[in-house]
């Protein structure tokens, strides 16, 4: 089994295990596990990178495997604290688990060579737009997290509060990398917009998200109901990810 195969494997068997671990409240071997995880998920980008001589912008196993690195490092450095009652852990490897096990379903063969990901602009486009997704869906998870029983009210609050910081922070990442599609685009093809079905998948998630951090007095004024909006809306752009891959296959 070549090398690349035997890394997937390790980190999809790890990932599972750190969720499993994180819901049995096994609270010292969660994180060895989920460093682990970690680890395996690096080193399959690594051997990716060794292969395909670019960054992970292509393909099936590429991108879900930036994306897996993105949230599993989020889950390990903005977990503690205040949130350690929220045990953000167990939602975040749980999450890895499911995208790392979509592809068993695909191709993890490297995509190969083309010359579009040469270009600077496409490969910053690409890379912004999925860590975009990872970090919106850590905020959905995150607001998850404080709907979850037998969390306090002041874990649940912080929760919330670094689920809009997220949220934003993803935001702008997209709309970062959505400057660097159309810039790719106007220097490629000598036109930075067009309508399709990218654009209009994009543009929903946008404003889906912009209705979110703008909701009504009445609404944003119930924290529950305000929760429930950010996990819905952080977990919708992976969803909308994974619906792609499985088109795909």
């Amino acid at each position: 089994m070549p090398f690349l195969e035997v890394a997937y494997f390790a980190a999809l068997v790890l990932s599972i295990a750190a969720a499993a671990s994180g819901w049995m409240r096994l609270k010292r071997l969660t994180p060895w596990l989920g460093l682990a995880a970690l680890t395996s998920i690096f080193l399959t980008l690594v051997l990716l990178y060794a292969k395909t001589k670019r960054p992970p912008v292509a393909g099936a196993i590429e991108p879900m495997m930036f994306m897996a690195f993105i949230l599993g490092l989020l889950g390990m450095l903005r977990s503690g604290g205040a949130l350690k009652t929220v045990r953000l852990d167990r939602l975040v490897w749980t999450a890895v688990s499911l995208l790392l096990s979509l592809l068993l379903f695909a191709d993890r063969t490297p995509y190969p060579a083309w010359f579009m990901y040469d270009y600077t602009w496409a490969r910053c486009f690409f890379l912004l737009r999925r860590a975009s997704v990872a970090v919106i869906l850590f905020s959905g998870l995150t607001a998850g997290g404080s709907l979850l029983p037998a969390v306090d009210e002041a874990a649940a609050r912080c929760a919330r509060k670094r689920a809009v910081n997220h949220l934003v922070a993803g935001t702008g990442l997209f709309l970062a990398g959505e400057f660097c599609g159309f810039t790719w685009a106007l220097n490629w093809l000598g036109d930075y917009w067009r309508w399709g079905r990218n654009f209009l998948e994009a543009t929903t998630v946008f404003l889906g998200i912009t209705v979110v951090l703008h909701l009504p007095v009445r609404w944003s004024s119930n924290p529950r109901a305000r929760a429930w909006a950010i996990a819905i809306a952080g977990c919708f752009p992976a969803i909308l990810y994974a619906a792609h891959l499985l088109e795909n296959l």
